[in-house]
């Protein structure tokens, strides 16, 4: 896993090969949660972190897989999707 601090105030953790699946920690907040196959090292990292929150920006398997896995191991009550709804809730309707 790559570690790069993008400013002061961002990470951005690579967790798979050739940079393709990166999350984010966004002071104490964590963006996105990556893939399975990296649940290990991802909780590894963040074993040294104060994680407050954590925030999914869109639903596909590289962003949420393991959000459950992140979410329990930093003692927090859920995820928000990117637009502030719960994770799991339905979808708006299309206008």
């Amino acid at each position: 896993m790559k570690i790069e601090r993008v400013s002061t105030d961002l990470l951005r953790l690579s967790l798979g090969p050739l940079d393709a699946v990166n999350v984010y920690v966004l002071r104490d907040i964590l963006v996105d949660s990556g893939v399975k196959f990296a649940r290990r090292r991802l909780l590894s990292v963040l074993a040294g972190m104060a994680i407050k929150g954590h925030v999914i920006t869109h639903a596909h398997t590289h962003t949420s897989t393991i959000r459950a896995a992140v979410t329990l191991y930093a003692g927090i009550s859920g995820s928000r999707s990117c637009v502030g709804r719960e994770i799991g809730q339905q979808p708006r309707p299309a206008i």
